[in-house]
């Protein structure tokens, strides 16, 4: 496979594993709330602690997804964490 795809892989497999969080997005909030507060940036910007954006504490699968897609220096090292916790 030429490397500039190797991601696509990761990305299937993380979609597959997201998708049992569909109808738990109480506990996706959760984890990743947790995950914000153990490794800070670069979740910071999804601002979890504020009750007005976050009624309900429900989150869905491509909230996750849409971290990754972020322009971030860590996304490798975030990638990693989201494969080891999901």
């Amino acid at each position: 496979m030429d490397n500039a795809f190797a991601w696509i892989p990761f990305y299937e497999s993380l979609a597959d594993r997201l998708l049992a969080y569909k109808d738990r997005q109480e506990e996706l909030f959760d984890i990743m709330d947790r995950l914000r507060q153990e490794i800070g940036q670069p979740l910071q910007y999804l601002h979890l602690e504020r009750e007005d954006w976050w009624s309900g504490r429900r989150m869905d699968p491509f909230n996750v997804l849409g971290v990754l897609g972020r322009n971030i220096k860590e996304r490798a090292a975030l990638a990693k964490t989201f494969a080891e916790v999901f």
